[in-house]
């Protein structure tokens, strides 16, 4: 009885932690997308086969982000994400993003090339 509860108890605390991340990864301020970046390496390693696609839907979006922070944030914690990550969806997914990122001008210089 008392390992079927604390399964119970792991179980609702991943789907807290999910719907957390989700919440961050969505907010309207980018500082919660920021913030989420940095929490998806985490939360793919417990996470079941469903969920690991849509977390790696959800951080590609965040690599599109409209937000030159949130893109520097995503592509700061990618290698660690990809650490994660198995190695076919590695190679699909996160490929693709990394090669976007580095030729992504702006978050690099922080302002719009059309400004200077």
């Amino acid at each position: 009885m008392e390992c079927s509860c604390a399964y119970e108890k792991i179980e609702h605390c991943h789907c807290c932690c999910g719907t957390i991340l989700q919440r961050l990864a969505q907010g309207e301020w980018f500082t919660a997308r920021v913030s989420a970046c940095g929490l998806f390496a985490v939360a793919y390693q417990r996470a079941s086969a469903a969920v690991r696609t849509e977390l790696r839907q959800m951080y590609a979006k965040l690599c599109r982000d409209e937000t030159p922070m949130v893109r520097r944030a995503a592509a700061h914690k990618l290698g660690g994400l990809a650490k994660t990550v198995e190695r076919e969806f590695v190679s699909k997914d996160l490929l693709p993003l990394f090669t976007e990122l580095t030729q992504d001008g702006e978050w690099v210089t922080g302002c719009d090339d059309k400004q200077q």
